[in-house]
């Protein structure tokens, strides 16, 4: 019995810090670059370029500047806000103005539909003429041939929604920063990961005809969520989106601290529970079984040999401990030219990555979501229920309309 324990526990290692690291690899090594020359035209249809913005910070100003920028004729760019004296307003106007592309919208509120939700959806409904909507969180700084990539694979006229990820590179090396990036570095190889359909919110793209025909509009009406709920709408229809390496874009913007970086991985385990129960469910097993099955394989090898002498079973069991380490570097391998953080701290972080992604997971069961300063309630089918405030110390603090921001 403990055999068949200790081999199942290498192998379930071996698939997870080897497999899912090197197939990202090969993926982005290899067969995409093969893909993309299958690409010989280059795209010229027109794009709706939408960025969700929501308060400031000293990163804003370059990261809409590089958005602006964008070496791509036919686009349209449209930065979207809540409300018209939003701290993000002055810095996307002073962008508009220097880089001479950019339209402002003001998306106001709209019931129980979050704010990013909404924002998306009225961006898309002011636009009558792109081939392809693309949404690109304010926290990114991507290349100018960023949207040339993204809408490349659209050449295809079978392609119907591609993605990207996006690699942290903190401005302070503190636990919560770097576990983040550790974090990210983790989901951006999973998109490679062709089997599961998965699409990052922050950057993808949905071509027109398929936004109507899937009627994404009501799909996404009255959740918190856009990429989880598009991805049900793909495996019903069988199909999968484009991940495209080549527009995976940095960040500089990550969690200073564990408290936050537990509270946004709550939130993303939250989520996917409520819109994608199955990978909710793979991911924390997965998590927890690494986790717990480490701690015990090397509390166990250590008996065996103390006791028995070294064996084969000891070798089994402490392999998957050194694994863990060399599953951080193979993540980081597909993008090694791209400075983040050190190569060491990418085999020493993937420890503490591990136990506080199962960690937030496991908390993920509690029924209610925090969402910024609100507190949301869902229905069984994940639309919203309803909106509370966030309780503190001094009671409820007052909020206005029943609206999740």
């Amino acid at each position: 019995m403990v055999d068949a324990i200790i081999v199942a526990f290498l192998f379930l290692s071996f698939v997870a810090q080897v497999v899912l690291p090197l197939n990202a690899w090969a993926y982005v090594r290899f067969t995409y670059p093969r893909l993309r020359r299958r690409f010989r035209e280059e795209p010229a249809f027109p794009v709706n370029l939408i960025v969700p913005c929501k308060g400031t910070n000293r990163h804003l100003p370059d990261n809409l500047r590089a958005i602006s920028a964008q070496d791509y004729p036919a686009l349209t760019v449209r930065f979207v806000t809540d409300t018209a004296d939003d701290p993000a307003v002055a810095v996307i106007e002073a962008v508009i103005r220097e880089t001479g592309r950019g339209t402002p919208l003001v998306a106001g509120f709209d019931g129980l539909t979050c704010g990013k939700n909404h924002a998306e959806l009225v961006a898309i409904a002011a636009d009558a003429t792109s081939e392809v909507h693309l949404i690109c969180d304010s926290d990114l700084r991507p290349a100018p041939d960023f949207v040339r990539e993204m809408v490349r694979p659209y050449l295809d006229p079978s392609v119907n929604v591609t993605c990207s990820g996006r690699r942290i590179v903190p401005d302070r090396p503190s636990l919560g920063a770097l576990a983040y990036a550790m974090a990210v570095g983790f989901a951006t190889m999973l998109l490679a990961f062709r089997p599961v359909t998965y699409v990052w919110g922050g950057c993808f793209s949905v071509r027109r005809r398929a936004f109507i025909e899937w009627d994404v509009r009501r799909l996404w009406r009255g959740t918190e969520d856009d990429d989880l709920v598009l991805c049900n709408a793909m495996n019903e229809r069988r199909e999968k989106p484009v991940f495209v390496p080549t527009a995976v874009s940095p960040s500089h913007e990550a969690h200073a601290t564990v408290r936050s970086l537990l509270g946004w991985l709550v939130r993303q385990g939250q989520t996917a529970r409520i819109h994608y129960r199955p990978a909710w469910l793979l991911l924390f097993l997965v998590e927890t079984s690494l986790c717990l099955g480490s701690l015990g394989a090397a509390a166990w090898g250590a008996f065996a040999l103390a006791t028995g002498g070294f064996s084969w079973q000891v070798a089994a069991a402490w392999i998957p401990i050194f694994l863990i380490p060399v599953g951080g570097l193979l993540t980081k391998a597909p993008y090694l030219e791209r400075r983040d953080m050190p190569l060491w701290l990418w085999s020493l972080l993937p420890v503490f990555s591990h136990i506080i992604v199962a960690l937030a997971f496991g908390l993920a069961v509690k029924p209610t979501m925090r969402w910024g300063d609100k507190v949301l309630e869902f229905n069984k089918d994940g639309t919203i229920r309803a909106v509370g405030a966030l309780r503190n110390k001094g009671g409820r603090r007052p909020f206005f309309g029943r609206r999740a921001s």
